[in-house]
Order: structure tokens, then sequence, then C-alpha cells
């Protein structure tokens, strides 16, 4: 895995007492269609030279000539690994289990994994609690996505998906992208 830049332990969060990070909160929206081909996400999600966090819906539709080719400040986060390690064990047949076992293999050398630590876990509780305030629930089908968000919460980067309804009433604590429009 490549190695990635220092991230501040001096973050604090509203739930605590402190501040929330200073990034500037929004959802940028893309002008391409909304079938992007992979290697266009990687253009589109590549470009700024900022560390970006991606999310299990782009890791998912990455082949392995895409992820060869992903720049090196895009990172994920360890439960997206997660989530793609889940693929194998529920695998219809022996083929695909094999197709999903090697594209697991591929990503995770292929794009650093931000650990979900201390500081994500603590960053979760903002996240809830704005989901909660625009009166969603912070569990069942979202709950990764959430834990995902905290993570990009806690390294103060960007988070980009193909599902950002899946993020809303986030917008005022991270940068949220949507690549699939």
């Amino acid at each position: 895995m490549r190695p990635g830049r220092p991230i501040p332990s001096s973050t604090s969060w509203t739930s605590f007492g402190g501040p929330l990070p200073e990034a500037q909160a929004s959802t940028t929206t893309s002008s391409e269609p909304t079938s992007t081909p992979p290697s266009i996400l990687i253009q589109k999600i590549g470009t700024s030279g900022q560390r970006t966090l991606i999310d299990t819906s782009i890791l998912a539709g990455l082949k392995k000539s895409d992820l060869a080719r992903l720049p090196p400040n895009l990172a994920t986060s360890t439960l997206a690994v997660a989530e793609l390690a889940r693929g194998p064990g529920v695998a219809a047949d022996d083929l695909e289990k094999a197709r999903r076992l090697t594209h697991l293999g591929q990503v995770e050398a292929s794009v650093e994994a931000l650990p979900f630590d201390t500081r994500c876990a603590r960053a979760y509780g903002p996240v809830c609690g704005a989901v909660e305030k625009i009166g969603r629930k912070p569990r069942g089908a979202r709950a990764i996505d959430l834990l995902i968000a905290a993570t990009a919460l806690a390294h103060e980067v960007p988070l980009c998906t193909l599902n950002p309804k899946d993020l809303r009433g986030l917008e005022q604590l991270i940068e949220i992208v949507d690549v699939s429009a």
C-alpha cells in the first residue's frame, strides 16, 4: 500500500467540546453523464492533488487497468475494503467468488486504506447527529456509509461517491463529491 500524508492528531470534535475540522462543506457535482466509465471517474476524482477518500461504490466498479492508474492522492477506508471482502463469501458460484477475491486483492495492492481508528469512532458521533437532525436513521443499510463518512471527517478529506443520496445531511461536515452525474 502507498504511504499517505501524516494525519494531524490535534483534531477535536463538537461533541467533545472542540470545533469541527476546517473542511469546507459542500457537494460537488461533476458534469459527466451518469454512465461514466471508470477511467473517466479516475480523471474526475484524481486531478485536484488533494488527498481524497473514495468509497465502496467507486472501488467496486474499478477494473484492474483502472486500479493501476489511480493517482497517489486517492485513498479508501478499511471499512470499504471490508465491504468488498464480504463479496466472495456471498458469491453465487466459484467463478464469481474467484473474480471477487481477485478484485479484492487488486484493490488492497493499489489503494491505501485509511484505518478506522479512535478519531474516526469519535467523528461518528457528529456524523450520526447530522443525519438524525434531518430525520434519517443512522443504522441499517447506511451504517457503513456513515462510518466511511466519519473516516473522511476524521482525516479531513473529501469523500467521493457514486451514491451521494446516502450521505444526505452531512454536507456541513464533509465535502461530498458526486462523481455519478
